[in-house]
């Protein structure tokens, strides 16, 4: 994967995962929680509190995905809260590296799909048209009851049996394309690691 520097720019609710500092044991998903302006980084980590073991002065890496190309920095801990929810806050980055993630090669297919959305309570079929290592995109028949349910940011799991693929294949990610038309909706999916199952496979 191409590497290159790039701006801490990091939009509030985003997606984030903690790492140890040689980035090979993953500590605890997250949710970046900090002010927008990005002058702080705060968030919310995900895993039991009981099972972390982090404290300040602790050196951490943060990997974390936005528009096709995962950025990636190493910090410590600064502050660590416990009440009333627990956060983190990390020393903000002085230099960040930012990976293209669509060295992954793009495939176009025709594979139906289907999109869940639990913090939406949504549900729906789609057809996936193309798709990678590292996202997909559908298209979903645009129904009344689909209103405007889907938004740039929403985590959604994408479902599907691949052709050549043996069993069901289930994708989790976070949409950062949602277009419509007068009857469908098209939607760009970062997945939030890379999927083996994926071809090519050399």
């Amino acid at each position: 994967m191409g590497k290159e520097k790039c701006d801490f720019v990091l939009p509030r609710g985003a997606m984030v995962r903690f790492f140890d500092e040689a980035g090979d044991r993953e500590i605890s998903k997250g949710i970046f929680v900090g002010p927008e302006d990005n002058s702080e980084f705060i968030a919310v980590p995900l895993a039991d509190k009981n099972l972390l073991s982090v404290r300040v002065g602790d050196r951490v890496r943060v990997r974390y995905g936005c528009h096709g190309t995962m950025a990636e920095f190493c910090s410590e801990f600064t502050e660590i809260l416990e009440s009333p929810i627990l956060l983190w806050r990390i020393q903000t980055p002085s230099e960040i590296n930012r990976f293209e993630l669509r060295d992954h090669k793009r495939i176009t297919c025709v594979v139906a799909a289907t999109i869940e959305a639990a913090g939406k309570g949504f549900f729906g079929g789609a057809i996936i048209r193309d798709i990678s290592k590292s996202g997909a995109r559908c298209v979903l028949q645009l129904g009344k009851e689909m209103g405007s349910a889907l938004e740039i940011g929403d985590d959604v799991l994408m479902n599907c049996t691949f052709p050549g693929v043996s069993g069901g294949k289930s994708a989790p990610g976070k949409l950062v394309e949602v277009s419509e038309s007068s009857t469908e909706m098209t939607i760009g999916i970062q997945f939030d690691e890379a999927q083996e199952w994926v071809p090519p496979y050399h």
